[in-house]
């Protein structure tokens, strides 16, 4: 149980009214209330069910030639592709969490934990109304139970079906809906705890009434079964949504979504008007309150600005087609979003920092192009809001699903001007546009944190990621694995005295937030030296503060410089994740080789030599006590990949400063003018950067 004082900070943060959907959720759950309302019950599918005018609404998905003909134009190897992960399924292999493809058995066990990891828990018991379930007394990650109820899979048989033409694949969805249905009857099992769960599942069962539509009606009771599952998932969202209220984030947005594109698609249904009425205004709130003016996301988190974005996107398509239109500012704040995501992405490739947390999600997995591929979202964006499209490729499938007209083409995100890549309440800050690119996290909080990663900097080179940010892995692992990539130490940032920059409260709590403030930013005349200068005061409290200043210099080189403030003997450090590639160490320096190029990260003012670290072990440098966290990163959920950690310290009187070099072209650092100043607080360490004819004066 959470201390007073810090369950009056969680509701001083939090606010009033989130904590007010929070009590009468858990009032609620613990009265019997959600018995009541979402009733246990069993499956009834009467073939009398009068099916003229099932699903006679609007659907958010193209259909028919014009589809057929938008598909038609898509590289030839994304057909092919198509259908080969819908085979994948009938052999009983299944994507989970964007990446991964797992041997389940078709059907699988829809209560069994997927086989991500060595010692993988006896499946759940079902039976009981989801009300009764408590997520914490589960021996493993329920995520790992309800991934494949995300029902991912119906996107990779409903486009097999499409490009192929073949009934198997209609046949196989038909087969696994079954199953599914004689595992989880109506809000029986932890597949019904969660009304996001619901949402995403019903999204794709409103595709698959329009995909499967021709071949269903020649099976018996095939729409009936279908139109009565869409309507038990329907119903089950509203009664828990002040849950969705109290987190007012991406679990609300989807929920919304969902409920107002039911409702559209079948206004036959009981309740269908109170879905789409509820819906509309749930969602044109939670668009205007979750996205920033300058169209960052309100969970500073990558995935989930995805996430959030594609699910307005699904529900903006399904009002245009009903001529139900959502207001103008829901419009503008996903242009925004739109902005804001195109502007994180690296050169061409659609990746982007894998800043906060990421549990795998993807709502609308209708493309080839891979999980981290931030494209075919951007591309929907703009097509829907009528810019211009990113032009045709691969990324164009999604926005052919929805059935979004393509415009002409724009230039990449190559072409931004620098400041464009300001974003002060998203509290991101892009340096370069060439090459050589870094993002620095610095914000400025008034919704709580994902992850204390303040000042942290993702840094990337000929489109690879350098300097990495650690992911997620799992948010109720086994220990350490209990979202411990959440935390300040094994991000690429300064700390002081090893101590956490906020304090964890739970496994999703911050208390005692740091905030950060940019202090000044420098951009010469070409644009080829950049300075930002950025801090944050999560040690006010002891007196002290940190500030990471980070100057680029033109494509050759980056220098970071990591500065403490205040009074006393502490100990300044800062620690690096850096890519398992072919390197080597020699004292303060560090040698990564990739094809293309060779970076020497180099830190002169460290006393003694780097320590490194792999896989929670260390593997080079004066004896430090390892954390089991330390050397791992996670592109997705459930995967976690060993990488090098380096850590670095000066121990000394305040004040500290700490540099980092990373080079590229071992001339640029020779070729600089670099003036420095005296550390003093909220002040560049520099007065003159100069490369060239470029010059920069703080």
């Amino acid at each position: 149980m959470p201390s007073f004082g810090d369950a009056f900070e969680a509701l001083r943060r939090l606010g009033l009214r989130p904590s007010l959907h929070y009590a009468a959720y858990q009032a609620k759950l613990r009265s019997g209330w959600f018995r009541l309302r979402t009733p246990a019950g069993a499956w009834r599918a009467p073939a009398s069910v009068e099916l003229a005018h099932a699903g006679s609404g609007t659907f958010p998905f193209a259909s028919g030639e014009a589809l057929r003909s938008a598909l038609d134009s898509l590289p030839e190897s994304t057909g092919r592709q198509a259908i080969e992960a819908g085979e994948a399924v009938l052999r009983g292999r299944f994507d989970v969490f964007g990446r991964q493809s797992v041997e389940v058995g078709f059907p699988p066990d829809w209560m069994a934990f997927l086989r991500l990891l060595p010692d993988s828990p006896p499946p759940i018991r079902a039976g009981a109304h989801w009300s009764t379930y408590r997520l914490e007394d589960l021996s493993g990650d329920v995520k790992l139970v309800l991934e494949l109820s995300r029902f991912g899979w119906v996107f990779s048989l409903g486009r097999a079906y499409v490009f192929s033409g073949e009934d198997r694949f209609a046949a196989a969805f038909w087969a696994l809906l079954a199953s599914w249905r004689q595992a989880n009857a109506p809000n029986l099992g932890p597949q019904w705890i969660s009304g996001q769960e619901v949402a995403l599942r019903l999204m794709a069962l409103i595709y698959a009434w329009q995909t499967f539509s021709p071949w269903l009606s020649k099976q018996a009771d095939g729409l009936q079964v279908l139109r009565e599952t869409i309507q038990v998932h329907a119903e089950r969202i509203p009664p828990s949504l002040n849950y969705a209220l109290a987190q007012d984030n991406n679990h609300l947005l989807v929920e919304a979504a969902a409920l107002y594109a039911a409702g559209q698609a079948f206004p036959e249904l009981g309740g269908a008007e109170a879905w789409r009425s509820t819906g509309r205004r749930l969602l044109t709130d939670a668009v205007a309150r979750q996205f920033f003016e300058d169209g960052g996301y309100t969970q500073h988190s990558v995935n989930y600005a995805r996430v959030a974005l594609e699910g307005a996107l699904w529900a903006a398509v399904a009002a245009e087609r009903a001529g139900d239109q959502l207001p103008a500012s829901v419009l503008d704040a996903l242009a925004r979003g739109g902005d804001w995501l195109e502007a994180m992405m690296i050169g061409k490739s659609g990746r982007a920092p894998n800043f906060g947390p990421n549990d795998g999600a993807q709502i609308l997995p209708l493309t080839t192009c891979d999980y981290d591929d931030l494209r075919p979202t951007l591309d929907a964006l703009r097509r829907l809001v009528g810019h211009t499209s990113l032009g045709e490729g691969a990324w164009s499938e999604l926005g052919d699903w929805l059935g979004l007209p393509r415009a002409s083409s724009i230039e990449s995100n190559e072409s931004r001007p620098a400041s464009s890549a300001i974003f002060r309440q998203a509290g991101t800050f892009k340096l370069g546009q060439g090459r050589l690119q870094a993002v620095l996290r610095c914000a400025q909080f008034d919704r709580r944190p994902g992850h204390a990663d303040q000042l942290h900097l993702d840094v990337w080179y000929a489109g690879q990621n350098l300097a990495l940010d650690p992911g997620t892995y799992m948010y109720s692992g086994a220990p350490p694995w209990d979202n411990a990539l959440a935390g300040s130490d094994v991000h690429n940032l300064p700390r002081i005295d090893s101590l956490p920059m906020m304090r964890r409260a739970g496994r999703f709590l911050w208390l005692a937030w740091a905030q950060g403030r940019l202090i000044s930013r420098h951009l010469s005349t070409d644009g080829g030296v950049e300075v930002l200068v950025a801090a944050h005061d999560g040690y006010q409290g002891l007196g002290l503060s940190l500030q990471r200043t980070v100057v680029r210099l033109g494509q050759g080189a980056l220098l970071v410089v990591d500065e403490a403030f205040g009074v006393g003997r502490h100990r300044l450090e800062v620690g690096w994740n850096l890519p398992d590639a072919g390197w080597t160490v020699d004292g303060r320096a560090m040698w990564l080789a990739e094809s293309e190029w060779t970076c020497r990260l180099d830190l002169p003012d460290a006393p003694a030599a780097l320590a490194v670290f792999k896989a929670g072990e260390q593997i080079v440098g004066q004896a430090v006590a390892p954390q089991p966290t330390w050397g791992w990163t996670s592109p997705t959920y459930a995967v976690k990949n060993a990488c090098l950690r380096t850590l670095s310290s000066l121990q000394g009187n305040l004040p500290l400063r700490l540099m980092t070099w990373f080079e590229w072209d071992t001339g640029t650092r020779g070729s600089a003018n670099l003036a420095w100043r005296p550390p003093e607080v909220g002040q560049a360490p520099l007065s003159h950067v100069g490369l060239g004819g470029e010059t920069v004066e703080l």
